[in-house]
């Protein structure tokens, strides 16, 4: 910016910068990251509650899928994976597989429904919605061979896919052998001891399933009669308890759902349309959707981050964020401050745009439209003067990058500033 004042001929001009080279040149190694949300620009899409601890990207970007599910039973109504006007409560798709020796069908089905949560009434809501998922895999006869059922909900703040039950049939009249059982590709965990079986890669299907709805976890509960073979079958998978003890003969146990769903049958998954799926916009479309900072709040999301800096001593930088009334055109203000005890060093505003992507940058310097600190304006982030032809990271130039790291993180892809140069 200070080289600017030869072309820029001493008027105000617009700056856009990719947010993610500045965040490559701030304190990018202690910026925390966190995993939110899927979100529409036509705001039909919201998505799933997540840990806070939970790191990864904040946009899922899940576009609407161009195959659309197959007819079900006429009693049955059906969502179709297209945007439409009109939602209904039920999703089937169907697709042909192998096994090792079978000829099967693949059968999913979506049922969106909505739950109850005394945390949703204190934001003005009575109920959030929830997804049952069902998939089940029948022999050539029709006879249905195995079975997986889970759910998700955003009102489970711990992220996960639940698996309520999981079982196959004792026998195929098609093949007297076990052989049916198991699947022509193997893809097992390391420390699986048998072949990757029908219901294991149903299993995994599911957590492919809650992966496209943001889940992190795959949890169950495991009812072992104290023998703990199901409890080792488990831990073989990849589950760990997180209990010490079974509650009630159940010992609840998760994975992660990456974990999981790394082990479905590539064949059977390219099938499916979940990759091109906006799962989100689909479930969300048959309820009156929240308000922007309704669904903020109530997915528990965080609105301030801070850490402490190398440099200058006892300064710490803090970032906030705070959503804008207007729904049909939702902003979000962030504020970075850099401050120590004595009082405030540095400071950034700016205002993303979520329909436009955008992010512009309202100030650089100091609360109330000053410049910066003396003490920290020019100087680099080890403390040291910086020169013109220097082209290391400065304070402005590392909070301004904190910022569009901010930024970033609800899925903007272009920063606006404007350049106010004396020449």
């Amino acid at each position: 910016v200070s080289h600017a004042g030869a072309w820029l001929e001493h008027r105000p001009a617009m700056i856009n910068i990719r947010p993610l080279k500045l965040y490559s040149t701030a304190v990018s190694a202690k910026f925390p990251s966190r995993q939110a949300w899927a979100w529409e620009n036509d705001e039909a899409t919201w998505a799933s509650c997540v840990a806070q601890e939970r790191p990864s990207k904040l946009w899922s970007r899940l576009k609407v899928a161009p195959v659309a599910p197959v007819a079900p039973v006429a009693s049955e109504p059906v969502k179709s994976t297209k945007p439409a006007e009109a939602f209904n409560s039920l999703l089937k798709w169907e697709v042909s597989v192998r096994s090792a020796v079978l000829e099967l069908k693949l059968h999913v089905k979506l049922s969106a429904g909505s739950q109850k949560s005394r945390v949703a009434e204190s934001f003005g809501h009575n109920a959030i919605p929830r997804c049952a998922i069902h998939v089940w895999v029948e022999g050539p006869d029709g006879t249905q061979l195995a079975e997986a059922r889970g759910s998700v909900c955003p009102k489970n703040t711990r992220s996960a896919i639940h698996v309520h039950w999981i079982c196959r049939a004792k026998s195929c009249r098609e093949c007297p052998e076990d052989k049916w059982r198991l699947i022509e590709e193997h893809p097992r965990p390391s420390r699986a001891k048998r072949p990757w079986t029908i219901p294991q890669a149903l299993l995994s299907i599911l957590a492919t399933i809650g992966e496209s709805f943001g889940m992190a976890r795959v949890e169950l509960g495991a009812e072992d009669q104290g023998s703990q073979k199901l409890i080792q079958y488990y831990l073989d998978l990849g589950f760990r308890g997180t209990t010490d003890r079974p509650v009630l003969g159940e010992l609840s146990m998760e994975a992660p759902v990456a974990h999981i769903s790394a082990f479905a049958p590539q064949s059977w998954i390219a099938k499916l349309p979940l990759a091109d799926f906006n799962v989100w916009s689909w479930l969300w479309g048959s309820m009156q959707r929240p308000s922007l900072s309704s669904i903020v709040n109530l997915m528990g999301a965080p609105d301030m981050w801070q850490w402490r800096v190398d440099w200058p001593p006892c300064a710490e930088l803090q970032i906030r964020t705070s959503w804008l009334s207007d729904d049909a055109n939702p902003k979000v203000t962030i504020s970075a401050h850099l401050r120590r005890p004595q009082g405030e060093l540095a400071y950034c505003r700016a205002v993303c745009r979520l329909k436009q992507r955008s992010v512009r940058v309202i100030w650089i310097g100091s609360s109330g439209s000053k410049p910066a600190h003396a003490s920290v304006r020019g100087r680099l982030l080890d403390g040291s003067v910086g020169s013109d032809s220097d082209r290391k990271v400065t304070i402005a130039a590392a909070l301004l990058g904190s910022t569009a790291a901010m930024a970033r993180w609800f899925g903007t892809e272009i920063l606006e500033l404007t350049v106010m140069d004396n020449g």
